[in-house]
């Protein structure tokens, strides 16, 4: 069949400097072909299950999803629930665990929290992790309960720098500061691990909460030693710390040595020469 020309009507969009297109009346032989037989379109095949949220969803991600939501009651059921289920690997349930506590500390549920905490105790695996253990520390911390952080530390048959940096921190974070300068002598004395650029910061916090510059000197001089003087969190601290104590000149120099400096080093700063009487 020969094709024929057909004029568009006027109400069609085209340029008036074109001429207008042409439409063809030839058919095509292009045919869709049929499904294959394997296929179906049946929509009780197509569903998603919904009697198993694990089905639809990875276990970790439905934890987080609840989490995030602030759900944490229901994420704490999911847990325990699902605890038999052996698809679910003990890393996947441990991150679980570690995200839930994550929350409860940054929602300040420490209901919550204890609950999670004593399903540590019963799950055998888990009840040593350093892991777990430390995020139990930093739960109780965020909570206002350092007496429990204590407490986490203390049940523990070994412990390591990150359990020791989470409770100075959490004796600093409470302004519990004597407490947190004896936590810290005796990670110094009592055992093998050298402070680092977590460690350093909270000490510094105590120092300056007692207003004590004498320690807070040997702490920045332990900080040269240790090379980690030129380290941002560090320098912040020690900013902070002398211009509270009102050795401003010693904050200034501090500051014009950092070899990096963010908001905070600038906010440590003005908040010195406020805190002296200088703005």
């Amino acid at each position: 069949m020969a094709s024929v020309s057909v004029t568009p009507p006027v109400s069609c969009h085209y340029r008036h400097n074109q001429p207008p297109p042409t439409y063809s009346t030839k058919r095509s032989h292009t045919s869709i072909p049929p499904p294959k037989a394997s296929l179906s379109f049946s929509t009780a095949q197509t569903q998603k299950p919904t009697n198993s949220l694990q089905l639809q969803q990875p276990f970790l991600q439905h934890i987080t999803n609840l989490c995030e939501s602030g759900n944490l009651p229901e994420a704490l059921a999911f847990l325990k629930n699902d605890s038999q289920n052996v698809s679910v690997s003990a890393p996947e349930r441990k991150d679980a665990i570690g995200v839930l506590l994550q929350v409860c500390g940054r929602l300040k549920d420490i209901e919550i929290g204890r609950k999670v905490h004593h399903m540590i105790l019963e799950l055998t695996q888990f009840r040593n992790d350093f892991v777990l253990n430390t995020r139990l520390i930093t739960m109780y911390s965020l909570c206002g309960s350092p007496l429990d952080s204590r407490s986490v530390f203390d049940g523990l048959e070994r412990n390591n720098l990150f359990m020791w940096n989470a409770l100075v921190s959490a004796y600093a974070r409470n302004e519990l500061y004597h407490d947190a300068v004896k936590a810290f002598v005796g990670l110094v004395s009592e055992t093998e691990f050298q402070p680092d650029s977590f460690t350093l910061p909270c000490v510094i916090k105590a120092c300056s909460g007692l207003l004590d510059v004498g320690l807070g000197r040997e702490v920045h001089g332990m900080a040269v030693k240790m090379a980690l003087v030129s380290d941002v969190f560090v320098g912040n601290a020690l900013v902070g710390m002398y211009g509270k104590c009102g050795f401003l000149e010693d904050a200034v120099r501090v500051f014009e040595k950092m070899p990096e400096r963010n908001l905070v080093s600038w906010n440590s700063m003005i908040r010195g020469f406020s805190e002296n009487g200088l703005l």
